[in-house]
């Protein structure tokens, strides 16, 4: 989740998220940096370029939070996090912060 507004997963440019290959969705076009829970949970992936997360609700559902299309390329310091697998986490805690110009400089979509 982040502040913006969302898109269909099937617009999103990316056949991988778009033909819902990793499972259904949605996407989000951000106003801002911050990226928060949609589900509160334990966080059991935290990716080590830390532009994806994985969270399992108390319920079993896993969820995936990806930030951006194509960012597990970056290697600058894009994403910021203190997260770590096996935190528990609330719906709408602050996952990460994303340094938008970052990605913009590397032609990287927003969504």
């Amino acid at each position: 989740m982040a502040d913006g507004h969302v898109i269909s997963i099937t617009d999103v440019k990316d056949p991988v998220f778009a033909q819902k290959m990793i499972g259904d969705g949605f996407a989000c076009i951000p106003d801002n940096g911050s990226v928060y829970s949609p589900v509160s949970g334990t966080i059991t992936t935290v990716f080590p370029t830390k532009h994806a997360y994985g969270i399992t609700t108390d319920q079993g559902l896993e969820v995936l939070i990806h930030i951006g299309i194509d960012t597990v390329s970056l290697k600058e310091d894009a994403f910021v996090t203190n997260l770590k697998s096996g935190d528990a986490i609330k719906a709408g805690d602050l996952i990460a912060s994303v340094d938008l110009d970052i990605l913009k400089k590397k032609k990287k979509t927003l969504v």
